[in-house]
């Protein structure tokens, strides 16, 4: 009844032996040690960059969306900037009280569209995880629900006016002052701030425009912008002439092999567009040291050069029609809605062919 590398004691022979047969059953089965899920391995940077990189690399986002998407995860994907709920594994994350006071943090420090940009990342990593079975449920969606804002604004930091439009004069003035801004010529700022002023694109599309999109050389010079909020977005559109002389120098200036027509100075001849949030970190910078008699120009995006040429088109005659053709807008409403802002698409761009 003994085996030698095994004993069994107790009280008396019937009991020695139970114990005996139960320690011999854990010498040849040993018990295991609790298998970890993926859940308890798995941090939020892990799964939040996999998901980022994986929508990305599947082309379901526009242009538009990537850079939105980009900037919101990017608390969590890199390590320069991520939080310490970064580091939590999904087990640790993925609970009422742990995701809400991670939000909260977030919109009483950052503002409310840093909150609603970080619930639409964690909604979707979060949910992929759900599919994948690497959680049960998410409680992402249970988490946001209520979440109010303690955000204030920093004394002395103008508030952004984004259904504001620059005044002629003013566009005039930016515009002098970006070209001798430091910051704006080391950081390659002047001709995309020029070109943004001068064509109404959209800084996503603006960033996304290829050489390949050009067609500089015809006497009426006109681009195809990639695509982003309409069907239409991917008409053909006129050049202004200045633009497009202007575009032609920059070309000469840019090597040979460069993709993107305003592509990152540090990679020129990157396949990427350039990143949208160190951009928008500089302009608030460029901006603000920017002045018109006593107030500075911090309030203004680059969102406010589309509206200042849609709103100058306007004032200056061109039919509401037209505007609409040239800005690429879905419905005339859209168009409608500046012209209380302060005949051919042709037509608009000649009349915003500023001698800036």
């Amino acid at each position: 009844q003994r085996n030698p590398r095994v004993t069994g004691v107790g009280r008396n022979k019937p009991e020695a032996e139970t114990v005996l047969r139960a320690n011999h059953q854990r010498r040849i089965n040993p018990p295991k040690a609790p298998v970890k899920s993926s859940a308890d391995t798995i941090t939020v940077q892990q799964l939040v960059s996999d998901w980022l990189n994986a929508n990305l690399a599947s082309g379901r986002w526009k242009p538009r969306s990537k850079g939105s998407y980009q900037s919101w995860a990017r608390p969590y994907t890199e390590p320069d900037t991520y939080s310490k709920f970064a580091a939590l594994t999904l087990a640790e994350a993925n609970n009422v009280p742990t995701l809400r006071a991670h939000l909260q943090a977030v919109a009483d420090k950052r503002g409310p569209g840093a909150k609603a940009g970080a619930v639409k990342v964690l909604s979707g990593a979060f949910s992929e995880a759900e599919r994948g079975g690497i959680i049960k449920i998410s409680v992402v969606s249970s988490a946001a629900k209520g979440i109010k804002t303690a955000h204030k604004p920093t004394p002395g930091v103008a508030k952004l006016e984004r259904k504001r439009s620059l005044t002629e004069d003013e566009l005039r003035e930016l515009l002098a002052q970006v070209a001798a801004d430091k910051e704006a010529i080391k950081h390659d700022m002047v001709d995309l701030v020029r070109f943004l002023a001068r064509t109404g694109l959209r800084i996503e599309e603006a960033l996304s425009l290829k050489w390949a999109d050009l067609n500089l050389e015809s006497e009426a010079p006109t681009m195809r912008p990639p695509g982003t909020k309409t069907a239409t977005s991917n008409d053909t559109m006129p050049l202004p002439l200045n633009v497009a002389r202007e575009l032609q120098a920059r070309r000469e200036r840019l090597p040979k092999r460069a993709t993107f027509v305003f592509p990152s100075p540090a990679e020129p001849l990157s396949r990427k567009p350039r990143d949208i949030s160190n951009l928008n970190m500089r302009r608030r910078r460029v901006f603000a040291r920017a002045k018109f008699g006593d107030e500075s120009f911090q309030w203004a995006t680059f969102h406010t050069f589309r509206h200042t040429m849609i709103t100058l088109a306007l004032e200056q005659g061109q039919p509401a029609t037209a505007v609409q053709a040239y800005a690429r807008h879905g419905n005339l409403a859209t168009t409608m809605a500046y012209a209380g802002r302060s005949t051919k698409a042709r037509e608009v761009a000649q009349a915003l062919d500023f001698d800036f």
